[in-house]
Formats: structure tokens, C-alpha cells, sequence
């Protein structure tokens, strides 16, 4: 590493974060692809794994990126500097007494980053990847360098009784200017009025025009309770977990928030989203949680038609629950995109059923944007692994997912990294790395039933028939409603038992087994793409073959 490091004259102070791991700016070149990393876990150094470094591409646009930003300087592009419409809103600092009002500060910046991602002109980085600067004494040229955006949105907020006082200020990142600052000093039932002001600022100070249905939205507060928006925020937070506590907890809190305000449609449009994703982990049976996300989200779209989370949630839910519609899914997730530009998880929904569709170019494209929007997240990361897996794209989709473990190194602890890292291997004929994966994935994911059906798969091309035979019993055995008859379907492919294989198929057809067009469109099944009963499956569900 250190010889790689003086080649690519990165100085030892740069090499490495302050707490460990890699520094900013070497994990900003590995993103890029500037540089590449393998880690060697045998290695050990400061803050534990040691990556070593490799200059992947020319050396001399990487040294000069290297050496500005040894320098202190901020990453230029060649059209100028960094794109100054592209804005991350740091988390504001609470500055009350109560340890408690720090929700309420969070509250403030959910909130400003919502109306700021409606705005076509703008791209808005996403709270769950700006959450990492918490707190952080980074500036903001180091900041913009690492998420690629051009300005920098710090605040502070003080809560005292009714009064409250709001600190903001606009950063250019490419020269750390302040472009604007302003203190509000209100009454608290004004703190919408102050968020909508804000957005306005932003824009006029950007010189981004709005278009009238953008400023309309902008000016309209989600809620006029100020508690239900500190309830809903900490069942956001809950939700992103995807634990069954943490859907447990933020059905509690979005629950609790419909109760402040019953009129308070990002609330319904949660809960919609918890009942769906609950099922769709394995912690609840699909039926019941696909009705309740239906009643839930059609209550968020009649109190806000324009609320684009509640048109993202109605897309994936009549796609993947109710039946198979992909037209209006797609509909759907398209308006959300439209509706909120920055709206991250639309972009990824839509990229998951534009690749189902068989459209690689534009599903890869969409999940490039909601890892553009969102680049620390570990769900975006596999998004786009997932649509180069369905490109029949490999090796570019391990890239992904290997460029991202190495910049940050807890992203090894997800399973869905493992079990897409495993699926990618497993196609390329990489049996026992790829069974590896899925092992370490159903570890971490307490046993999910479609994980352990990956894993049985998995082995059973590897030439393990007494552990796949082992796995399916364990499928064949589980809870009713959680284990579906196309998870057994997978692992008797795996086993070579096509007929036993193809006739549970038609039987999760008959039963509408939720996420059936999914599976069916995807690689695993592809090899019996030429059985004549496979292709009538998929001329029935509309999937190209």
C-alpha cells in the first residue's frame, strides 16, 4: 500500500481517515475508479484491514486529482469546478439544552431536503448518505469532493418553548465561500414557512428557475404538526434498518404520527412501505401485508395526489403484490420521478423493473442515478450490482460491489452484498466462491427464506447435493406463507430436478406467489429458457425472452 501510495505521491497523513480505514479523498478515487483496491485480510495497519492501492487507469489525470487535493485544494472537472446545482444538506446541529430537541433538528433538515429534491433543476443528495457527516469537521471542499456536489447546506437549530431560531447557510464547495447565510428567529408553529423560505433562497441564489407546479409543491408543508413530523422521522429512520424490530418500531412511530395528523400522508405512505417490505424480508406473510400496503398507500395519494413517495410505493406494490402490472407500476415510479427528481428509492424501483423488462441500458442508467443521489447507501450499491446481473453483466456488477467494500469497508457487513456478490459469481460458474457468499448472506440475514433458497441453488450447482437437499428440507419445512413454492423451485434447478423444478413454476403461477415475475425474469431460471413450458410462463406474464 505505502508503495503504491508514493507512486501516487499520497502523503501517509492522506492515506488515512482520522479513525481509521482510508482517507476521504483515496476513497473518493476509489468510487471514481481512479484507483483501485483489494483488501487483504491477512494485513493488518491502522483501524484494522489494510487495502493496498493500485493506480487503475493513466497516471497523470489521477496525480493531478491526488495532488490537488493533498494540497487542499477542491476536485475541478473539466467544465469548471464541481456542479454547484448539486447540493447536500448536512445535518443540522441542535443547539437546545434538551437532548431531546435533537430530533426535531433532524426533523428540520428531513424536511428542507425534501422540498429541495422536488425541484427539477436541482440534484440533492440523499439525508441517508449526508447522515455520515454528522457532526463532522471535514470542510466543505472535502465534503463536496466526496459526494461530487458543488454546494453545501449547514444549519443549526434552537428550540426554546415556542420560540425557535434557525441558522442557515449556503456553501460553494468549490471555493469554501458562504454564497448566503440567514438566521430566523420565529414563533414555532413558523417553521414551515421558514423551510419554505429557505428552499426559495437556495434556488434564487443557484439561479435555478422553478417551474409553478415546483414552487406550488415547495410552498405546501407535508404536515401542520411539527410532532407527527418528529414521529415520522424516527420511523424513517427504523424503516432503514430493514431489521423485523426495525419494521416493528417505524410501523410504532408512522402509526403514532397518523394520530398527531390524520391527514398526514407521508405517514400512510410509510406504512405502506413497512407492511410491504416487512413481507417481502421474510418477517410477515405476503397476502394480509400486501392488502394492508394497498389500503395504506391509496389513504396517502387521496390526501396528496402529488406526494411522489406514495406514487413509488403504489407502483411497487401493484407490481410485485397485487398483479404483475408492470405497465402502471411503471407508471407509477415514473410520476414519483417526476414529482421529486431526487427522490432516490423511485429511481431505484424503477430501475429494478426496468430490468425485469429487459431494459439493461436504462435500468442501469437509473441505478447509476440513485447512487449518484445517494452514494454511501449499501442499497443503491447492489441496485446497480443487481441490474448489471440481469445485463448478463457480471464482472462489471462484482466491480461494483467490490470498488464499494473497499471504500468502506462496513459495507461487508450487509447481506444483501454478499448474496448479489454470490449470485454474480455463481452465473459466472464460480460455484464455491459463490457459495461462500450465500453462506455468509444467510448468516447475517437470521435465515431468510429467499436467501437459503439462493443458497440451496447455489450448492447444488456446486455438486453439494446432500447440503442442497439439506436446505430444501429446511424450506419444506418452514412457516407457511413465508416459504413460497417458487423458493422450493429454485433449489430443486439447482439440483438438476428440471420437471419437479418447472412444475412448481406453474404452480407459484396459479397461486400468484408474490415477486413470481421477478425470479422468472431473471438469470437463475434462464437456463431452461428453451423448455417449451418455461416460455409459456413467460409469454403469460408478458416478460421478453
Amino acid at each position: 500500500m505505502t508503495e503504491a501510495a508514493r507512486g501516487a505521491h499520497i502523503s501517509p497523513r492522506n492515506m488515512y481517515g482520522e479513525t481509521g480505514g482510508l482517507g476521504s479523498f483515496v476513497r473518493a478515487l476509489i468510487r471514481e475508479g481512479s484507483l483501485e483496491a483489494r483488501v487483504f485480510p491477512k494485513e493488518r495497519g491502522r483501524g484494522g484491514l489494510v487495502s493496498k492501492l493500485r493506480v487503475a487507469y493513466d497516471r497523470k489525470p489521477v496525480q493531478a486529482f491526488v495532488d490537488s487535493l493533498a494540497l487542499g485544494k477542491t476536485l475541478r472537472r473539466q467544465s469548471g469546478g464541481l456542479d454547484r446545482t448539486k447540493i447536500a444538506v448536512l445535518p443540522f446541529a441542535s443547539m437546545s439544552r434538551n437532548p431531546s430537541d435533537a430530533d426535531f433538528a433532524d426533523g428540520v433538515c428531513e424536511e428542507l431536503i425534501s422540498r429541495l429534491s422536488i425541484v427539477s433543476g436541482l440534484s440533492v443528495i440523499s439525508r441517508t448518505s449526508t447522515l455520515a457527516y454528522r457532526a463532522t469537521d471535514k470542510t466543505a471542499p472535502e465534503i463536496g469532493s466526496e459526494l461530487s456536489a458543488g454546494s453545501i447546506i449547514e444549519g443549526s437549530v434552537r428550540k426554546s418553548g415556542n420560540r425557535i431560531r434557525v441558522t442557515i447557510q449556503l456553501i460553494d464547495a468549490n471555493t469554501d465561500g458562504h454564497v448566503w447565510a440567514q438566521s430566523y428567529d420565529r414563533e414555532l408553529g413558523d417553521i414551515f414557512e421558514i423551510q419554505s423560505d429557505v428552499s426559495e433562497k437556495v434556488t434564487e441564489f443557484l439561479k435555478v428557475k422553478l417551474l409553478p407546479s415546483e414552487s406550488q409543491r415547495m410552498g405546501t408543508p407535508p404536515t401542520s404538526s411539527t410532532k407527527a413530523l418528529a414521529l415520522y422521522l424516527k420511523g424513517r429512520h427504523y424503516w432503514g434498518e430493514r431489521t423485523e424490530a426495525g419494521f416493528e418500531k417505524a410501523i410504532a412511530y408512522f402509526e403514532k404520527a397518523v394520530e398527531a395528523d390524520p391527514n398526514y400522508a407521508l405517514a400512510y405512505s410509510g406504512l405502506a412501505n413497512c407492511f410491504y417490505f416487512r413481507a417481502a424480508y421474510g418477517f410477515a406473510e405476503r397476502k394480509a401485508a400486501s392488502k394492508r400496503a394497498r389500503e395504506m398507500v391509496l389513504r396517502a395519494i387521496e390526501l396528496d395526489p402529488d406526494l411522489a413517495e406514495a406514487h413509488a410505493s403504489l407502483g411497487w406494490v401493484i407490481y410485485h403484490e397485487i398483479d404483475w402490472n408492470w405497465r402502471d407500476a411503471q407508471t407509477e415510479l415514473e410520476s414519483a420521478v417526476r414529482l421529486k427528481p431526487s427522490f432516490s428509492s423511485a429511481h431505484q424501483w424503477l430501475s429494478i423493473l426496468l430490468s425485469e423488462n429487459g431494459v439493461h441500458d436504462r435500468a442501469i442508467d437509473e441505478a447509476k442515478k440513485a447512487l449518484e443521489l445517494d452514494p454511501f447507501s449499501n442499497a443503491m450499491q447492489t441496485t446497480l450490482a443487481q441490474a448489471y446481473w440481469m445485463a448478463h453483466r457480471e464482472r462489471e456488477g462484482i466491480e461494483v460491489l467490490e470498488r464499494a467494500a473497499a471504500a468502506s469497508p462496513e459495507f461487508s457487513s450487509f447481506y444483501n452484498y454478499h448474496a448479489y456478490l454470490g449470485l454474480l459469481r455463481v452465473s459466472l460458474g464460480l460455484y464455491r466462491e459463490g457459495v461462500k457468499e450465500m453462506q455468509t448472506a444467510v448468516r447475517l440475514s437470521h435465515g431468510q427464506p429467499v436467501l437459503k433458497a439462493d443458497l440451496g441453488y447455489a450448492l447444488g450447482k456446486a455438486g453439494k447435493r446432500v447440503e442442497a437437499l439439506r436446505i430444501l428440507h429446511e424450506l419444506e419445512s418452514g412457516k407457511r406463507g413465508l416459504v413460497t413454492t417458487l423458493n422450493l423451485a429454485e433449489v430443486h434447478l439447482g439440483l438438476g430436478n428440471f420437471d419437479k423444478c418447472l412444475g412448481l413454476l406453474e404452480a407459484a403461477l396459479k397461486q400468484r406467489v408474490p415477486d413470481f415475475r421477478t425470479q422468472v425474469a431473471g438469470p437463475i431460471f434462464g437456463e431452461l429458457s428453451e423448455s417449451s413450458r418455461l416460455k409459456r410462463i413467460l409469454e403469460l406474464l408478458e416478460v421478453p425472452h
